[in-house]
């Protein structure tokens, strides 16, 4: 059996655990299973694709054979228990697109419920990466936000792209509207398409493909938002956005991550043009930065959040821009104190 696809969100938390002696259980994680490791369950669940499809298995935490708890003809994937290990959360293009479902988990088959028994959390699109509340009722995750900006080319320089700024468009502000180096752009009067290379000004970019006066363009943007909603699907179709990004965002927010008493996220963020984790409260308000690697030794994307079981420290994977190397690097929840786990 080949396992794909690590969930290092949890792994993450049973490696800070283990380092700093939160807990006595010591448990090998599989470096090619995408696992999520239980509240109160004693088993482990994660997807594999062995027999073409995404599935879901659980194994037992202390070893042995893996069982196959979803047999579907879509895929499912970033599998998470509940924290009474009762029920699963898990994204799943069941019914067409990427939502969030739910299903009920009996250890003692073990077992899932059956696809017809789901319940939807989410109302889809492109849904991933459920994190639960520690009191099973909600799901934060994320949602995959794709909108273009569009218009007509003015100016001669080869390859940059100059909005014309006709009313009653006015100018295209591309950075307010999201823009960054490497969204595809497409001539749609010359027929090419190729990158934007870098953002200059509000009405400016420069692209690797030709411009003349009057060309049409599109460019495709994407960017990612936190969302919850009640994990017994009475919110699907009405979920709230965390964060504060707006209806159009300019950066991403994606992996959360709930902490232990239910009163922060912890998340990534592109807002300061890299990566950085940042915590929001459950409540509102504006989110704090844990990790400005502008201004601190984290000189390095820092992704991949997860709470120690006490919600004192956040560890988070950082990866150097110009090595590529990666490590763990954990910080208290106050955005101080910030250690490499591992070098």
């Amino acid at each position: 059996m080949t396992l794909v696809g690590v969930n290092v969100r949890r792994t993450l938390q049973l490696l800070l655990a283990v380092v700093l002696l939160f807990g006595a259980t010591t448990v090998i994680a599989s470096q090619s299973a995408h696992a999520a490791f239980p509240g109160s369950s004693d088993w482990i669940v994660f997807e594999n694709d062995s027999d073409g499809d995404f599935d879901l298995y659980v194994t037992p935490v202390d070893g042995g054979t893996p069982t196959k708890i979803s047999d579907s003809l879509f895929w499912q994937v970033d599998p998470v228990f509940s924290p009474d290990g009762t029920k699963v959360a898990f994204a799943s293009n069941h019914e067409g697109t990427s939502s969030i479902y739910v299903a009920g988990f009996d250890p003692t088959g073990p077992s899932m419920d059956a696809s017809t028994s789901w319940v939807r959390v989410s109302s889809g699109g492109s849904d991933g990466e459920p994190t639960w509340a520690p009191d099973g009722l909600t799901l934060a995750f994320q949602r995959l936000f794709n909108f273009n900006v569009s218009g007509t080319a003015d100016g001669t320089s080869a390859t940059v792209l100059t909005d014309d700024a006709t009313p009653p468009s006015g100018p295209a502000t591309f950075g307010a509207s999201g823009v960054v180096a490497g969204h595809t752009v497409t001539n749609t009067t010359a027929a090419t398409a190729g990158s934007v290379v870098s953002v200059d000004s509000a009405t400016q970019v420069t692209t690797d493909i030709a411009w003349t006066v009057g060309d049409e363009y599109i460019i495709s943007v994407s960017h990612r938002q936190i969302m919850k909603a009640a994990a017994d699907g009475t919110d699907s179709g009405a979920e709230i956005q965390l964060g504060g990004q707006g209806a159009t965002p300019a950066y991403s927010d994606y992996q959360p991550s709930w902490d232990p008493d239910g009163a922060l996220i912890a998340f990534t963020t592109t807002r300061n043009g890299n990566a950085d984790i940042y915590v929001f409260t459950t409540a509102g308000g504006s989110p704090t930065n844990l990790t400005d690697n502008t201004a601190t030794s984290i000189d390095a994307w820092a992704t991949r959040p997860s709470w120690s079981p006490d919600g004192d420290f956040v560890a988070f994977q950082t990866k150097e821009p110009d090595t590529a190397v990666e490590n763990i690097w954990k910080v208290n929840r106050a955005g101080s104190a910030a250690t490499a786990v591992t070098s």
